[in-house]
């Protein structure tokens, strides 16, 4: 299904039977899964201040990836920021 636009509500709220979330997930067992790592995350931020993992480093960029096994990964997109980083984009003025 790839990027799909305010999935991430129903994950994180944990509503996943409701409409429109119950067109898209149908039951998916890794749906109930990552609604758990979403709610466990803002949890324990909103308790700590904490996610649960490193803070964003631009050096590193570092990015937490929930998935089916949530993981900490370098940079993943490096190569998406260095084509755009080639690319001007004039300042929008009505």
């Amino acid at each position: 299904m790839g990027a799909c636009h305010a999935l991430v509500v129903p994950l994180t709220f944990g509503s996943l039977d409701g409409m429109p979330a119950g067109w898209l997930i149908r039951g998916a067992p890794e749906a109930e899964a990552l609604s758990l790592q979403f709610r466990t995350a803002w949890t324990r931020f909103a308790r700590t201040g904490e996610p649960g993992w490193p803070a964003y480093e631009p050096v590193a960029a570092t990015t937490h990836l929930f998935d089916v096994e949530p993981s900490d990964v370098g940079d993943p997109e490096a190569a998406s920021r260095a084509l755009w980083s080639e690319r001007g984009f004039p300042v929008f003025e009505p």
